[in-house]
């Protein structure tokens, strides 16, 4: 997994 993906995710469970 790419950092940039992981931040990605990241960014998606706050949004969440």
């Amino acid at each position: 997994m790419k950092l940039e993906t992981s931040r990605m995710t990241e960014m998606k469970n706050l949004c969440n």
